[in-house]
């Protein structure tokens, strides 16, 4: 995990790192594989849990509905 500086250092700090995960994630809903990757980047981000990004050749498009949220 990267050094990240704690909430006790400077309450101001905001800090975003993306790196690779040396781990192979699967995400499985209702007994369906929906992802399975050994290419998952993973990004740190001050005040927030870590949140896994799959690249999309390595997630079932067919089994995904589009919704109007997105972020930035």
């Amino acid at each position: 995990m990267p050094a990240v500086k704690g909430p006790g250092a400077d309450p101001d700090y905001y800090g975003v790192v993306i790196e690779p995960t040396e781990r192979r994630l699967r995400v499985v809903f209702n007994g369906e594989v929906i992802a399975d990757s050994s290419d998952v980047q993973v990004m740190y981000e001050t005040r927030h849990q870590p949140v896994y990004y799959f690249p999309v050749a390595d997630v079932r498009m067919d089994l995904l509905e589009p919704t109007d949220h997105g972020s930035t």
